[in-house]
């Protein structure tokens, strides 16, 4: 079986089921503080860019049958080296589902700083034209193979055009063109430690979890 290979990273996605039993997105912005002993007035620094996705995902107890495919992913990313791309189950899809549209990023024929890497708003085209709310807040979107979250209602122009705000910043400039995945947007992400384990009580039944950072 051949992987598809990102950046140099070779990309293992986990077995297709069971779904997950919970998931934990925590989201972390690096942003520095000095603070002064005598006026305790903070001066505050935001690093652009540095913005990252963790993720914490349990399964739920696994049959013998389903034990072994997992295992055998586990073995596979050969710990922190390969990655693989995990959502959100629980919103898989914009809260404002009804807007039928094929949106995708617009860089061709604009000023050559759009959409550029560190970038936290997206300019898009392919929207239905003159459409309030096609984006609400916390609605999450992939770009290549990253996932991203609008943070503001997004109303789209009589072109069809709308501007993102998104967390996290843009990792790649997208080609011209690049579609805009709506529908189970996934994110990549690598283990965030070397060692893995699953665990089998004396019924036969697994179980196992693992911890995991946005591949950068």
């Amino acid at each position: 079986m051949t992987y598809p290979v990102f950046n140099g990273w070779t990309i293992i996605d986990p077995p297709p089921g069971p779904g997950f039993k919970g998931v934990v997105l925590r989201m972390n912005d690096t942003v520095a503080e000095s603070r002064s002993p005598f006026s305790a007035m903070s001066q505050i620094q935001q690093w652009a860019g540095a913005d990252w996705w963790e993720a914490e995902i349990q399964m739920p107890p696994l049959l013998p049958f389903q034990t072994a495919p997992w295992q055998a992913w586990l073995a596979s990313s050969q710990g922190k080296a390969n990655v693989f791309q995990i959502g959100d189950p629980s919103r898989p899809q914009p809260q404002n589902p009804v807007v039928s549209s094929t949106p995708v990023c617009a860089t061709g024929g604009l000023p050559s700083a759009v959409n550029l890497p560190g970038a936290t708003a997206l300019v898009t085209r392919g929207w239905r034209a003159s459409q309030a709310r096609i984006l609400l807040p916390g609605d999450y979107l992939q770009i290549g193979y990253r996932l991203h979250m609008a943070l503001q209602p997004v109303t789209s122009d009589v072109n069809g055009d709308a501007i993102i705000n998104v967390w996290p910043s843009l990792r790649e400039q997208p080609a011209d063109g690049a579609a805009i995945v709506l529908k189970w947007p996934k994110g990549l992400f690598r283990l965030a430690d070397n060692a893995r384990q699953v665990s089998i009580d004396l019924a036969g039944l697994g179980a196992l979890g693992f911890k995991c950072v946005e591949a950068r």
